[in-house]
């Protein structure tokens, strides 16, 4: 699987935008198969930008109740806006998938705060 920080970012969003600020089952995105969004939630899950409540199986994690942490919370913060997130990306180019969220976030961070 290929890392892709749209979904990522956009997970985040949806999880934001629900009327709890929690969910209570894996989000769905039409252009992302199932386990793809999974293993997404897993990269967030493990780098503390969401919290949950996780099983896990032979081969897979399942998530079910789902929230922001405020880790998740701050990279919204400051991915939240779409022109500064479309120029984040326009800034790494290719790169973007490859550098990391803490790198992204420390560009991010210069656009946002300056």
């Amino acid at each position: 699987m290929k890392r892709d920080t749209d979904l990522l970012r956009n997970i985040l969003l949806a999880i934001e935008a629900s009327p709890e600020a929690e969910l209570l089952s894996q989000p769905t995105f039409p252009a992302f198969r199932p386990e793809i969004v999974r293993e997404h939630l897993g990269l967030l899950y493990d780098q503390g930008y969401i919290d949950a409540s996780v099983s896990e199986g032979d081969d897979t994690r399942d998530f079910g109740w789902i929230r922001l942490t405020w880790t998740g919370y701050d990279f919204l913060g400051l991915a939240h806006d779409d022109s500064t997130w479309d120029k984040t990306k326009a800034f790494f180019g290719r790169a973007f998938d490859t550098v990391g969220i803490p790198v992204i976030v420390a560009y991010l961070t210069k656009l946002v705060i300056g």
